[in-house]
């Protein structure tokens, strides 16, 4: 059976979404919003960088977080609502890095 591939920018955002995961996940919050919500930096720039809902969730789900399109427009649109200025920063903060990295 063929393996399927995956484009590198997927397996950077699934490699994150590990990465965030492990850091911030505990057993009391490890709800599907809470992960979500850990998650919503980087999922901002995702969107400031032109991913669809529809390619966050495929992401997601490819990250053992099953969340339809639905829930993914729900939980970004309220979480972005409370925690804007951290996704902005966050956003600020990754583009800076990205300039300065060699390359």
């Amino acid at each position: 059976m063929a393996m399927k591939k995956i484009g590198l920018i997927d397996a950077q955002a699934i490699a994150r979404s590990f990465e965030i995961a492990a850091l911030t996940a505990s057993p009391e919050n490890n709800d599907h919003r809470a992960v979500f919500r850990a998650l919503m930096p980087r999922l901002y720039v995702m969107r400031k960088n032109g991913f669809s809902y529809s390619h966050i969730a495929k992401v997601l789900r490819q990250s053992r977080l099953p969340l339809s399109l639905t829930a993914v427009r729900t939980y970004y649109c309220e979480f972005l609502a409370e925690m804007e200025d951290e996704c902005v920063q966050y956003a600020e903060t990754a583009e800076s890095l990205a300039k300065a990295a060699p390359g």
